[in-house]
């Protein structure tokens, strides 16, 4: 197995981004295993990883799901603080139409009060089919994620 298999938080791009984020070293070692689950059942290169976060009222961090990008997969694992539900698709989704809001956020530097929101829907079906929500410097991350692997060319 490559050194990537056994310590994903410690690949230096996803290092760096979860300690930009806050990510924690509790959080991190439940990502890890997470990882170590997707691995048994669909070893893969996991390029990227996306956390879906927001910020309560009170300034709590909430920690939805958590999404690993690979070269032919992307597996999301929902409320995983709490449960393993891992979703498996496919890295090259068809989306027909995608909604994007954004609070202030310029959609290249955010800052402690930017917040982004993405949903889309895929063809063939008729309801949110992914639905991304980011806060702070989180909102760079998701720019990055969705003109990486979410994005249509629209070229």
């Amino acid at each position: 197995m490559s050194d990537q298999s056994q310590h994903l938080t410690k690949t230096p791009n996803i290092a760096k981004y979860l300690r930009d984020i806050g990510v924690e070293e509790p959080l991190q070692q439940r990502i890890e295993l997470i990882y170590s689950y997707i691995q048994k059942i669909v070893p893969c290169r996991v390029t990227d990883i996306f956390v879906d976060e927001y910020v309560k009222e009170d300034g709590t961090h909430i920690y939805e799901s958590l999404t690993f990008y690979a070269d032919n997969v992307t597996v999301s694992a929902f409320n995983f603080i709490r449960k393993i539900e891992l979703h498996f698709s496919q890295a090259d989704p068809k989306i027909t139409l995608m909604i994007i809001n954004s609070k202030d956020y310029d959609f290249e530097k955010a800052s402690d009060k930017s917040r982004l929101q993405i949903k889309y829907y895929l063809s063939q079906v008729e309801q949110v089919t992914g639905f991304f929500k980011a806060t702070s410097k989180n909102c760079d991350y998701l720019m990055k994620i969705h003109k990486k692997y979410i994005t249509p060319p629209y070229t």
